[in-house]
């Protein structure tokens, strides 16, 4: 199958990219309030993410012959919130802040490197139509952020 630059492995990557983008912002030596903004556009980021992967991405492949297990795919996002939620409870100066962002950032990594590496391989080897699934993906995403009001 051909993809498209909108399939679904295509969109996922993006929002990745998008994900690692706002992580890249963040230093050590920013005031705590740069910190907390850094860490909301990450969180926002990942809530996005979350959404589009466990109510639409997850659920369309669940079934599908050849792709790895998506329980541990899963898991990894409970992980990623519980994290999340860790760091927001600590204030930008907190001596743990860099030290609890940095491990969020790196379970985040390591989460999107066996995606990529391991689950979206295997499905550009099935007869899912990604480009469809991919429509699908940017839809929810334009639905979740136009109802967040800040």
């Amino acid at each position: 199958m051909t993809l498209k630059q909108g399939s679904a492995v295509e969109v996922l990557k993006s929002a990745h990219a998008r994900v690692l983008g706002k992580f890249d912002k963040y230093d050590s030596k920013l005031s705590a309030d740069d910190k907390e903004k850094v860490l909301a556009d990450v969180a926002f980021e990942l809530n996005v993410l979350s959404v589009l992967e466990i109510e639409v991405f997850y659920p369309a492949i669940r079934d599908i012959d050849g792709v790895s297990s998506l329980d541990q795919f899963i898991e990894n996002h409970d992980q990623v919130k519980i994290m999340t939620a860790q760091v927001q409870r600590l204030m930008g100066d907190e001596a743990d802040f860099d030290a609890q962002f940095q491990e969020l950032r790196n379970l985040v990594k390591k989460h999107f490197t066996e995606e990529e590496q391991d689950l979206f391989s295997s499905l550009e080897k099935t007869s899912v139509d990604l480009n469809q699934l991919g429509e699908g993906l940017s839809k929810k995403r334009e639905d979740v952020t136009a109802k967040i009001v800040f």
